[in-house]
């Protein structure tokens, strides 16, 4: 699977600009094309210069009727997770995304994103 590089903030900040007690969030838009009811994503995000932290993330998108849990209208949903509520984030360096599902091309995946939220 390939990873995402997500870049949160402008790279011409210090080391010292890194946010602390900040809400991370990871937000996936999908079609009715997707065929399973959740995914497994892993996350990594520097707290400084030396130091980062790694997550496995499931994120359920559909219940166990296979109705979508995500917003949207039509044939895109979105769905939007807090993966920590209080994560200190290193905004000059890059968030690392990508999927660890067992195939390795995902139909239905249409966008990927973080946000980072003071």
């Amino acid at each position: 699977a390939d990873t995402v590089l997500l870049l949160p903030a402008d790279t011409s900040l210090h080391d010292n600009d890194s946010l602390v007690n900040a809400a991370l969030k990871v937000a996936l838009r999908h079609s009715n094309a997707y065929l399973y009811s959740n995914i497994w994503l892993e996350l990594t995000y520097h707290i400084d210069n030396h130091r980062f932290v790694r997550d496995t993330l499931d994120i359920r998108l559909a219940d166990v009727y296979g109705r979508w849990l995500g917003s949207g209208f039509g044939a895109s949903y979105q769905r939007e997770v807090t993966v920590s509520p209080a994560a200190v984030v290193d905004i000059t360096r890059p968030v690392a995304l990508r999927h660890i599902m067992r195939v390795d091309t995902l139909q239905g995946i249409e966008q990927v994103g973080i946000e980072v939220v003071r």
